[in-house]
């Protein structure tokens, strides 16, 4: 018999004999079966529709939360909560009450109930109330009081804490969410639940938002698509029996049978039990989790109140699902007649996948049979059709590697020799790149050591190049090999050893100066850098900086010198301001009221009319010139400040150039200290001078700022600076020659004093001068 016909029959047999072993076993489990997968499918539709009402429920109450956050209730209740703070807890009580018997009293239209259904708080609530009709019933808003702020509509009272729900969520002051299940609620004419959530302000209550929620359309919708999907009946009932819903039946008008109620609160399921019918059925309970209360959530109600009927008494929800036997077990007959049929197509459909299989198995085998022929005969390029995964495919596949073996190894010859002559040619370059490196870093004029570092503290010298033997004398022949300290035996009482050793450890380079001096000369100087490499070495690069620091010094000393001759020539030309100041006065001075009297004698003395008014001329002429003699010497005589001090000095300057133009000029500075050098005051005042100077001539500014102040830089020197800018055509900094003669007098002024004087300007932006001149200690 071939091998597709031995697969087909066996497989048959095999299949009709499980076939007739499950039939039977499911006709005797047929009923515990079916008893199990229904409790277990009624007890998931429990669960899942008490975990939408849980989720529904906690929706709403995030609803509610995020509309109690907002600003707008948040500044209602800080105010309310203020007026009322303001009263004594007896006065407060009374004035509540007060309250709250006259809006019992008091129609709805009238003024005192309006302010609470008009202001902007419940106007904000209306508007959440109109987008959501088909949800909310009243939303109203209480402070920590108990008192009403804000309302939608008008309720039974003005005041709540008395009620037990304001109570619950109040929490003992720690503010808890409370879910009111107020049952029949006549305000809203429908079963209602309230959801209050108290408004916290840096951890403490400050009010209660309660927002009523009209909750039987959302569990009518999801009891109605269960009962839609299976034969079942959902009901949700509090945990003392009574239905809070069941389709046809008026909420809380009814209980539940006996029987199940010793489920209720509970997540379990109920076996077969008598449900008031001859039919048995059978039920599943799952409790409402969120009604069962915690530390985020409270829940409960009262059975009677003012405008509620049949509330809560502290129950918990739970949702009952029941089915009648007679439906379970037509499912479990329908299942079985499913099975039946099934297993007689499955018997078909595996006979035929057998007869196929093993034909499918067998023709790669005689393929396989082939190829080997092949191979045999000796040909290398046959190859095995891989058609499955299985055994066979991994042969074929074992088949096909085999022969790439043996290719790859009739060609591996060849290629390890190109591979041994290529390698022989890398070598080479890199024995070329390593003698072309060490001869570049040999004749490096920066000396260069290597040492190796060893755990612990032990730096050995391993290379070195030309140029550190010819700077230090320190050779490699004689000291390869040798330790650190050796070599430099000075180097451990310098700190240089810890130094060196830091950098091996840490991987930080270093960099220093090594000076060496003899009588105050500077015999070396060296530049050091201290870097590691790879292998557990230390590299040492050094240069010889001798000359330059020698330059550095001349060309400080140079420019002390400088500093102090321009020092000695402005003094000069403050001498010379002086000399000309005095012989202006004493020689000018005399000759003008020499004129003057002469042009006075003239004047008394003389009939003629023409020479009268000559003279009259010439007695203005000699006023006019004493005006002019009197500015000349206030912008030259230096001496003026030693009267006056700086910032008068500068006063007055700025006052003659109000006078004389039409730009406006601030001085700003404190009078804390007015007492400076001689040569600082003189300093100061000339480049003030120069900088209205250049505003008049060439700065076309309608206003100058200056300031004058006396700070302390980082290391406590004081420093005395001045900052003048103004708000002119501003000049081109970067241009070549565009400093003029009265700017490089400024900055050699300052200069002189150790300053600095900086110009900052671009075109269009003004000038800004920025100067610091030390203070001597």
């Amino acid at each position: 018999m071939k091998l597709q016909q031995k697969a087909s029959m066996t497989m048959i047999l095999f299949s009709i004999t499980l076939l007739v072993l499950v039939a039977y076993g499911y006709n005797h489990l047929n009923y515990q079966s079916a008893t199990s997968y229904q409790l277990s499918k009624l007890e998931g539709i429990a669960k899942e529709l008490a975990l939408h009402l849980e989720s529904h429920l906690e929706e709403r109450s995030a609803i509610t939360i995020t509309l109690a956050s907002t600003p707008l209730i948040e500044k209602g209740l800080l105010e309310s909560n203020k007026k009322l703070s303001l009263f004594s807890e007896s006065d407060r009580v009374k004035k509540i009450d007060q309250m709250n018997r006259r809006w019992m009293h008091v129609e709805e239209g009238a003024p005192f109930v309006q302010s609470y259904l008009n202001n902007p708080i419940a106007e904000f609530l209306k508007r959440q109330q109109a987008l959501f009709s088909d949800m909310y019933g009243e939303i109203f808003l209480t402070n920590r009081y108990g008192s009403i702020i804000a309302t939608t509509g008008k309720l039974t009272t003005l005041a709540h804490s008395h009620k037990y729900w304001w109570k619950a969520s109040w929490n003992d002051g720690k503010g808890k969410v409370f879910i009111d299940d107020r049952g029949y609620d006549a305000s809203v004419k429908g079963y209602v639940i309230g959801i209050v959530v108290p408004v916290m302000k840096n951890g403490e209550v400050i009010g209660f938002l309660k927002s009523n929620i009209k909750i039987l359309g959302v569990i009518s919708d999801l009891i109605q698509n269960v009962s839609e999907r299976y034969p079942v009946v959902a009901r949700l009932v509090r945990s003392q029996g009574l239905i809070v819903y069941q389709s046809g039946t008026v909420p809380l008008s009814s209980q539940i049978n006996e029987g199940l109620k010793a489920c209720l609160g509970k997540v379990e399921t109920i076996s077969l039990v008598s449900d008031g019918e001859k039919e048995k059925v059978l039920s599943a309970c799952s409790i409402v989790g969120i009604t069962t209360g915690s530390e985020s959530y409270g829940f409960g109600g009262k059975t009677e109140s003012i405008d509620q009927l049949k509330g809560n008494r502290g129950e918990s929800w739970s949702v009952v699902v029941s089915m009648q036997e007679q439906d379970a077990m037509l499912f479990a007959q329908q299942m079985t007649h499913t099975l039946i049929i099934s297993g007689l197509i499955i018997i078909l459909l595996a006979s035929l996948l057998a007869w196929w299989l093993a034909h499918r198995a067998a023709r790669p085998i005689v393929g396989l049979a082939k190829l080997a022929g092949r191979i045999g005969q000796g040909d290398l390029d046959a190859k095995a059709v891989v058609e499955s995964n299985d055994e066979i495919g991994a042969l074929a596949g074992s088949i096909n590697q085999m022969l790439e073996n043996l290719k790859t190894t009739l060609a591996s010859r060849d290629e390890l020799a190109h591979q041994i002559e290529l390698r022989k040619q890398v070598e080479e370059a890199l024995r070329s790149s390593y003698k072309m490196s060490y001869d570049l870093i040999n004749n490096m004029c920066t000396g260069i050591y290597i040492y190796h570092y060893e755990e612990p503290d032990r730096l050995t010298l391993i290379d070195a190049n030309r140029a550190a033997e010819e700077m230090t004398g320190i050779k490699l022949n004689a000291w390869k090999g040798e330790e650190f300290n050796d070599i430099w035996p000075a180097a451990r009482e310098l700190g240089l050893t810890d130094v060196w050793l830091n950098v091996a450890r840490t991987g930080i380079a270093y960099e220093t100066e090594d000076l060496s001096y003899e009588d105050e000369r500077l015999m070396r100087a060296y530049q050091l850098r201290i870097f590691t490499l790879p292998g557990n070495r230390l590299a040492v690069s050094f240069s010889d900086i001798t000359e330059r620091k020698v330059l550095e010094v001349r060309l400080r000393n140079l420019s002390d010198k400088s500093r102090r001759l321009s020092r000695r020539l402005i003094v000069s030309s403050e001498d010379e301001r002086r000399y000309l100041a005095r012989e202006l006065h004493d020689e000018l001075g005399q000759h003008l009221a020499a004129i003057n009297t002469i042009a006075s004698v003239i004047c008394r003395k003389s009939e003629n009319e023409q020479s009268i008014g000559w003279a009259n001329d010439i007695r203005d002429i000699v006023k006019k010139m004493f005006g002019d003699v009197r500015s000349m010497l206030v912008r030259i005589n230096p001496d003026m400040l030693e009267a006056l001090g700086l910032f008068n000095g500068i006063s007055k300057t700025i006052d003659y150039w109000h006078k004389n133009s039409d730009v406006e000029i601030a001085f700003e500075h404190s009078d804390e200290q007015d007492d400076f050098p001689d040569e600082i005051n003189t300093a100061i005042y000339r480049v003030v001078q120069e900088c209205l100077s250049n505003v008049a001539k060439h700065a076309s500014a309608s206003r100058v700022v200056l300031k004058l102040s006396v700070n302390r830089d980082k290391d406590g020197q004081q420093i005395i600076g001045l900052d003048a800018q103004d708000n002119g055509i501003g000049a081109d900094m970067d241009r070549a020659n565009m400093m003029g003669l009265g700017m490089i007098g400024m900055q050699e002024r300052v200069h002189a004093l150790n300053g600095s004087c900086d110009f900052i300007s671009s075109p269009g932006n003004g000038m800004h001068i920025v100067i610091a001149i030390p203070l001597p200690s």
